[in-house]
């Protein structure tokens, strides 16, 4: 539908500049918020106000994520099921990962699996090079992935991630966001992965769309690792060990930075 809208309008416009139909107030308005480098409203917003398609300020950007999201389904349709996947470029990443959910259900349906009883389970991979996951890329490792699903684009808003320890650490000045490993998000029984989280400490991490955090922008909430005092052995309380000190540090994952 977006490319339908996209391609009218681009047609309709160029028409309209050369006077074989009439510049209609819509026709206008994108020419008007062309030049000034924004995709048209018309483009990401239906005629009753409700959202259609994802929202960039600059019109290369959402050119660019329209062309980006339009290879990602090709390319599973037309080929094969990704090993990994650009969740900003989906519309609705929350049914994505509710789609995994049930899909891990259906595998241990013999284990009498319930849906209702199946909680995510995030995992930070030390790799921050999607093409490793990516079949037939030239960084491809020929690995299968495990149940649930890859996922790379990912920036992290108020904290970095330390590589080598592999928990969040406190940012660098100046960088406002850090661009996240590849992601495993998979799903367990809630008393499996109560058992797996008990190892260690972890902070909720919230995933947002965009930077404007909102319950229409909202995707989940992971656990993250964060440092352990044990590990650090200080005898100083260390207060990156307390989940608080992150929520007030307003840590977040966000899908664009835009």
């Amino acid at each position: 539908k977006i490319l339908h809208i996209v391609r009218t309008t681009l047609r309709d416009v160029g028409f309209a500049i050369k006077g074989e139909i009439i510049m209609t107030p819509q026709l206008s308005s994108t020419v008007d918020a062309m030049y000034d480098g924004k995709p048209p409203t018309h483009w990401y917003v239906d005629a009753g106000g409700v959202e259609i398609a994802w929202t960039v300020p600059s019109l290369p950007s959402w050119f660019a994520g329209l062309l980006k999201r339009h290879k990602q389904l090709m390319d599973w349709l037309t080929t094969m099921r990704p090993n990994v996947y650009w969740l900003t470029g989906f519309f609705n990443p929350q049914g994505f990962l509710t789609a995994m959910r049930q899909e891990v259900t259906r595998r241990h349906a013999k284990q009498n699996w319930a849906l209702d009883e199946v909680v995510p389970f995030t995992r930070v991979l030390a790799c921050t090079n999607p093409d490793k996951h990516k079949q037939g890329s030239p960084g491809w490792e020929g690995k299968e992935i495990p149940e649930g699903v890859y996922v790379y684009g990912l920036f992290l808003e108020g904290a970095l991630w330390d590589h080598d320890n592999k928990w969040l650490s406190n940012p660098k000045p100046g960088d406002l966001f850090v661009e996240m490993p590849v992601i495993h998000v998979s799903a367990l029984l809630e008393e499996e992965a109560n058992k797996r989280y008990a190892k260690g400490l972890w902070y909720d991490c919230p995933v947002y769309t965009k930077k404007r955090r909102t319950d229409l922008n909202f995707i989940y909430t992971p656990k993250i690792r964060i440092p352990s005092e044990e590990k650090k052995r200080r005898k100083r309380k260390d207060p990156r060990a307390d989940p608080n000190y992150w929520v007030k540090m307003g840590v977040a994952m966000l899908c664009s930075i835009e």
